[in-house]
């Protein structure tokens, strides 16, 4: 079975920033191996997560509005 390619994008970062997210990774969870992509959305859930506790809310991409 195949994945759906409308599910998911792909992601180009530098090297640097790359050996950053495997760092990160290793932090995240304890003795839990997180592939990159997983690393990426545990971030990225995480921060829209706490943003939404602060009360601000995303209505898009480039609009960040403070409640």
């Amino acid at each position: 079975m195949a994945t759906d390619k409308h599910n998911y994008k792909s992601l180009s970062l530098r090297n640097y920033t790359i050996a950053k997210l495997d760092s990160l990774g290793k932090t995240l969870l304890p003795g839990c191996k997180l592939s990159r992509p997983k690393i990426v959305e545990k971030l990225v859930n995480d921060r829209i997560s706490d943003e939404s506790k602060e009360g601000t809310i995303i209505n898009d991409i480039s609009t960040i509005q403070k409640i």
